[in-house]
Order: structure tokens, then C-alpha cells, then sequence
């Protein structure tokens, strides 16, 4: 939607905890208690402009406008709601204007626009015949080139009005000009209230509010006499306004019905709607016409589900922990016949010796591309120092100060990788471990901090046997509700290098033992491939990446996404303390939108077209949108498919307006082993061909000339083929340099 691309704006311009929330409503408002911006869903019509300037409009209410004196100055004070709020708009909208300079054209195109549409209800009408707050109210809002005349009085009133600074000035300009008014109406009626004091016959005064009609002079002067008795009933009415006249116990009928009939002509009462009178009659034309901006005729409701905090150690197996369940399980007496870890070491050691060939090279050209580029920014600046050896030169030209080459140093990178460790990896889990050693070797050769996380719906045994397991999210109502769920963390830079040949033997291992290719490793439990609660690893990731990044003092992380499938649907939104939960997905009543409560940015979920697994990735696509958002990182996604089961997975994950190309990115998979998709959610997202991950491919080393020619040839082909089939590492190489 569009009103939802621009609450980033809000959030800028509010720069604090404001919350900007997408309802059915007729008006934007804001609660200023709670920091709620709520937004109408907006005709798909309408510019930027208007846009741009309905919320820096509210925004400015937001961080000026008190709850408290707004309340205060309409009941207790009487100002005139109207009144005061053309006002108060020159203010809020100065001051935001003031504090965000870009967005002044916004407010000029936006009320020029709005005018054309006579949203003022004036159309037609002589601008300079209006009321004076209605003047006041178009001519700043629509500029000079409305041509509004005012009075010298008139003027200073409009100086003060755009002087105010703070919202006492504007609630005192505004009760003055509500009095300036009343008595321009007053003085255009001829008629005006006075207090007639009665005598009863017992002798008691009176006093029996009145109005009566002045008198008509030819020669349009009065005398002193009159000047002051005129002078004296004015004092008279404002120390006693309509609505606090004392009514008289003890008058005839007739006395009482003849001033009701009074006040119906002259617009007062005795109920005090003189002060209703008096009012921005653009202001409320406005506000009526307003509704017209928005769409809200068979529109859905809206839900707003925050993105929850986990609980980290609660989530996390750490490296050590699963060495040791490995090895214990593996160590009775039965089982130890068929683990052998040393034959594992052996593998792992010859797999390393046939990686380091294109890892090495890898690195080679890592260094290359990043000398390139930095090289490419380098920026030739006068030191400020004469260069002694042009002085002779002064004469013929003024480039006489030595210059220095500035080389900018390479930015600080981080890889979080996490990878799906469910029951459907079974036949790729093998390849996609080579991928993963030969990526995290790379990292340790440049010096590249690095986590692996496998993420699984098994929890360790202990956890599993409580009856009341430890909770992984912070419970609060409004918060999407996630299952249990673990994060084994496979592979660490933290790692010494004892635990990193053991754990690399072992994951090697796993996938190939039952086909005898090694050892027979059973893993426990924890190990075991289980469910795909690949949305909660997202969340999770809205935790760790922040401390990674902070622990290791990088500059950039880079957060990689791999599974063979889309992940379980979330379990909903928590709407009570006992942790209930109803449906996040669109349906027919509501529209589901998935909020952080960090950075305040929300994403609306659309409904699948694919049925459950479209919604999964609906959810999927929505959480990496406000991740990427919260911790500004690169955000690559991998799927592992078969030429069977990829037409679906970009079905499912292609916007609409990429459909049409699915056809031809199930050609181009078929043809180049992969595809991918941007603008997902991911930064990339890559579909792999599943057949095709092994590194182990291509790997003869094939000479057919002796020449140079024919050897730079051969070998160009096996590090090509060698470093193509590593797509994981191949790409994180062109993010890094």
C-alpha cells in the first residue's frame, strides 16, 4: 500500500517512539498518550504531495500539540475548537517544516492540490468576503497567491499567529481572536448585549439580559455621552458572556419569550452557542471533506503484530555442547562399534587438502576485487604543501601544492549463516556441509568473523523431558506467538582448532554413514533433522545479528538464509496473559500486518495464493522486509530445489508482477543450475539446483596442450568449474570485496 511506504516518514519526522498504525477511519489522528499515528487507507489516487503532507500535518500535532492543553483550552477555557485548531496548524506545521526543510514543497504542492479540489468549500466564492479566521486559515495554508486582504488590525493579529511559538501563545491568540470576532460580529449585526436592571414592585433589582437593536445615526458619530454608555455595555458583555448572564427568577413570561426570540435572530443564547457562532467555517469544510481522501467503503479491519524478543540462551545449543552429545551418544558399547572417529578426522583432512586448492585461490582473487574497488574510490587531493619542484611553474599555472592518493580502507564484514536442519535436507545434507566448510575455511583465511546455525524444531533432551519448558520469547500480548524451537550452532569462529576438526569430521559424516561412505555416526537427538521453523530463525536473527555485529565490531554483516522448502506458519497473536492466540494470515475480515516495535515499521501480509505454504512464505517475506530494516544487513537467501519442485517455489515467492517471467527462470535453472528472484524480502534469493551442489564435480584437472596458451586454459576450466559449483561461497566473495 501506498499511505504504508510513506510510514517511514512518519517515523523520521516524529524521530522517537511513534507508532504509525493503517485503519479504517475517516481522518488521521493521533494519540498522543500512547505515540499511536493512525493513517486511513488513502485513495490509490493521490500524489505524494498530499500524502507527504497529511503526515507531516499529524506528525506536527504529534510532537507539539499537549493532550492535556488541547482538553484543557476547549473546556475549561471555551476556546473555540475551530478557532483554536487553524491556529495551532500554523504552528505545528512551521515547526515541522522548520525541522524538516524537505518537506515545505510537499506542503505547497500538497494544499495547492487540495485546493483545486475545493476541499475548503469556497470555490466560487470572494475570498476577501470571508470571516477573518477563514481568511487567516486559507492564506497560510495557500500561500500569497490567494490574494487575501487584511485589515491593519486584522494584520497584526496574523503576525501573532505565525510568531507563536509555544501552544500557551496559540491558545492566547486564539481567545483573542475569538473576541476580535465576536465583535466584528457584533458591530456588523448592530446589535449588541446589554443588562437592563428592573425595579420589582417589592423594590428588588433585576437583571434580565437583553439584546436590543443600536440606533442609526445620519451623521455616523456619537456623541461622548453616547461613545461612553456604548463603551460601558461592551465592558458589560464581556465581564458576562451569553452563556453566564444571570436569568432573572422573579420577570414576566412575555420578558422571557421576547428575549429567546432575540437571540434566534442575532445567532446567541443562553445556552452559550455564541461561542459555536464563531468559527472556521474552511476549517470545518475541511475536515468534512477530508473523509473523500480516504477508501473506506468494504474495507477490512486491521491487526498489528509486533515481532517478539527471544530468548537467546533459552534457543542456542552452543558448539561445545553438541561435540560432547555427539560423542557421548555415540560412546556406549554398542553404538562404539560403529563410530570412528578417526577414519572421520581422515576424511575431513582430505577434504580440507582438496578444498584448499580453490579456497586459496579464492582468496587470491577476494584480495584482487577488493584492491580493485578500493582503488576505483580512491580519491587524489592537494596535501596543502607546495610542491617544490612546480614553483618555477607558478607563473603558467596555480597547481602548484603536492597531491596525495587516498586509499579508503575496506569496510568490515560478518557472515551469519543459518541453514535448515529438517527432515526434507536428508539427501542434501552432504553437499550442502562441503558448501558450508568451504565458506567458513574462506572466512578463516580473510579473517572473517562467522556463525552457523542450524535451526530445528528438536530441543535438547533434558528440555524435552521438562513439563514445563523454558520459554523462547518474552510473552506480551500483541506479540506474534512462535513454538519451540532451537538454534544448534554447527560452526563458530570462536571455534579452536581441536573443535573445529571434530565437528566438521562429524557433520561430513552426517548424511553419508548409512551409506557406509565413512563411519556409521548416529547423532542424538538434538542432532536429528526435525521440522523447518525457518520464520522463527528470522526472528531470531532480529537479536543476534545486532551482537554479533556488536561483539565483533564490524562494519557490515551479512546474513545468508538456506533451506530446501518453506518454513512452518507462525502460531498468531498473543491477546491474553495466558499466551492464547488467534490467526496473523489476511482472511476476509481483517488485513494482518507484522509491526517491529523497534523501528516502529510494519509490513502488510497479503494473502496466499498457493494455500498453506504460500502463506508461510507471505510471513517469511514480510519478517526478513523489517530485518533487513532493524539491522541494515545484507540478507541472502538460498533455496535447494529439484527441476521438479522449482516452478512451485517461484510461484509461490514471485510477486505478481513477476509471474509472467516464471517460465523462463524455470529455463534458465534448468540451463545454468540456478535462478534467482529479488525484491522478496531477500536482497537476492537464489534457487539451487539440488543435483548440482556437490563440490566434488568437475574436479580432474584436464590438460590437452602442452603450450602456455593450453595450460592457462586448463587450468582457468577447473578452478571455473570448481569455484561455479561453490554458488554459496562464490557469491558471498562478490558481497565481501
Amino acid at each position: 500500500m501506498l499511505v504504508e511506504s510513506k510510514s517511514n516518514l512518519a517515523r523520521l519526522m516524529a524521530t522517537e517512539n511513534l507508532v504509525v498504525e493503517q485503519r479504517v477511519v475517516h481522518t488521521a489522528s493521533f494519540d498522543i498518550k500512547n505515540r499511536i499515528l493512525t493513517v486511513p487507507v488513502l485513495n490509490g489516487n493521490l500524489s505524494n504531495e498530499v500524502i507527504d503532507l497529511l503526515l507531516g500535518h499529524e506528525v506536527g500535532h504529534a510532537l507539539e500539540t499537549p493532550e492535556q492543553g488541547w482538553h484543557d483550552s476547549i473546556v475549561d477555557l471555551k476556546v473555540n475548537r475551530s478557532i483554536l485548531n487553524v491556529c495551532e496548524d500554523v504552528r505545528i506545521e512551521k515547526k515541522i517544516k522548520r525541522k524538516f526543510p524537505g518537506i515545505k514543497i510537499s506542503f505547497v504542492k500538497g494544499y495547492r492540490e487540495l485546493l483545486e479540489m475545493d476541499f475548503f468549500g469556497v470555490k466560487g466564492k470572494n475570498l476577501n468576503t470571508l470571516n477573518f479566521i477563514d481568511r487567516l486559515n486559507l492564506h497560510e495554508k495557500g500561500g500569497a497567491a490567494q490574494g487575501i486582504d487584511f485589515s491593519e488590525e486584522e494584520y497584526v493579529l496574523v503576525r501573532e499567529v505565525e510568531n507563536a511559538e509555544t501552544f500557551e501563545e496559540t491558545v492566547a491568540i486564539a481567545m483573542k481572536i475569538q473576541k476580535f470576532m465576536k465583535e466584528q460580529r457584533n458591530d456588523s449585526t448592530g446589535r449588541f448585549e446589554i443588562e437592563i436592571v428592573e425595579i420589582s414592585e417589592d423594590g428588588a433589582e433585576e437583571m434580565i439580559g437583553e439584546t436590543i437593536e443600536s440606533m442609526d445615526f445620519d451623521s455616523g458619530e456619537k456623541t461622548e455621552g453616547e461613545a461612553e454608555k456604548e463603551n460601558q455595555t461592551k465592558e458589560s458583555v464581556e465581564s458576562n458572556p451569553a452563556d453566564e448572564v444571570p436569568k432573572g427568577e422573579g420577570g414576566t413570561g412575555d420578558k422571557k419569550q421576547k428575549s429567546n426570540e432575540v437571540s434566534k435572530e442575532t445567532g446567541t443564547s443562553s445556552a452559550g452557542t455564541d461561542e459555536g457562532e464563531i468559527e472556521s467555517e474552511t476549517d470545518n469544510a475541511f475536515r468534512e471533506k477530508e473523509k473523500e481522501l480516504y477508501q473506506n467503503k468494504n474495507q477490512k479491519g486491521s491487526m498489528y503484530s509486533n515481532v517478539p524478543e527471544v530468548i537467546l540462551e533459552n534457543i542456542i545449543v552452543d558448539y561445545k555442547t553438541l561435540i560432547q552429545d555427539i560423542e557421548t551418544h555415540n560412546n556406549d558399547s554398542f553404538k562404539k562399534e560403529w563410530f570412528y572417529p578417526e577414519k572421520m578426522r581422515q576424511n575431513y583432512n582430505k577434504f580440507r587438502t582438496e578444498s584448499n586448492k580453490v579456497v586459496s585461490y579464492l582468496v587470491k582473487e577476494f584480495e584482487m576485487r577488493k584492491n580493485a574497488e578500493q582503488q576505483s574510490r580512491a580519491k587524489i587531493s592537494k596535501t596543502g604543501e607546495l610542491n617544490l619542484s612546480k614553483i618555477h611553474e607558478y607563473k603558467f599555472t596555480d597547481d602548484i601544492f603536492a597531491r596525495m592518493t587516498k586509499v579508503p580502507n575496506g569496510k568490515s564484514h560478518g557472515l551469519v549463516l543459518f541453514v535448515d536442519w529438517s527432515g526434507s535436507m536428508v539427501d542434501h545434507i552432504n553437499p550442502t556441509v562441503k558448501q558450508l566448510l568451504n565458506l567458513v575455511m574462506f572466512c578463516k583465511k580473510v579473517n572473517i568473523p562467522f556463525e552457523v546455525y542450524a535451526f530445528s524444531t528438536n530441543v535438547p533432551l533434558a528440555v524435552s523431558k521438562m513439563k514445563k519448558p523454558p520459554e523462547v520469547q518474552k510473552t506480551k500480548i500483541g506479540d506474534l506467538g512462535i513454538n519451540q524451537f532451537s538454534l544448534l550452532n554447527i560452526l563458530s569462529h570462536k571455534m579452536n582448532a581441536n573443535d573445529f576438526s571434530k565437528m566438521a569430521s562429524y557433520l561430513l559424516d552426517y548424511g553419508t554413514g548409512r551409506r557406509g561412505s565413512c563411519s556409521k555416526m548416529e547423532p542424538p537427538h538434538i542432532m536429528e533433522l526435525s521440522g523447518t521453523p525457518l520464520n522463527e530463525a528470522v526472528i531470531s536473527a532480529f537479536k543476534i545479528i545486532p551482537k554479533f555485529k556488536f561483539e565483533n565490531k564490524l562494519q557490515i554483516v551479512n546474513t545468508v538464509f538456506l533451506t530446501d522448502g518453506e518454513g512452518s506458519g507462525l502460531r498468531g497473536q498473543i491477546f491474553d496473559e495466558q499466551g492464547w492466540t488467534i490467526p496473523v494470515n489476511s482472511n476476509y475480515k481483517l488485513r494482518s500486518f507484522f509491526r517491529d516495535p523497534v523501528t516502529k515499521a510494519s509490513v502488510e501480509l497479503f494473502e496466499g495464493a498457493y494455500g498453506y505454504a504460500s502463506n508461510s512464505a507471505t510471513q517469511t517475506t514480510a519478517l526478513l522486509t523489517l530485518l533487513k530494516q532493524r539491522t541494515g544487513s545484507n540478507v541472502i537467501g538460498f533455496y535447494i530445489a529439484k527441476v521438479r519442485d522449482v516452478r512451485h517455489a517461484l510461484m509461490i515467492y514471485s510477486p505478481k508482477s513477476e509471474e509472467s517471467k516464471i517460465d523462463k527462470r524455470v529455463l534458465d535453472f534448468r540451463k545454468d543450475n540456478f535462478t534467482y528472484l529479488n525484491n522478496v524480502g531477500y536482497d537476492e534469493y537464489y534457487f539451487l539446483r539440488s543435483d548440482t551442489l556437490d563440490t566434488d564435480e568437475d574436479d580432474t584437472f584436464e590438460v590437452s596442450s602442452t603450450t602456455t596458451r593450453g595450460l592457462v586454459s586448463a587450468f582457468s576450466k577447473y578452478t571455473g568449474n570448481r569455484v561455479s559449483n561453490r554458488i554459496v561461497l562464490n557469491r558471498f566473495i562478490n558481497l565481501v570485496a
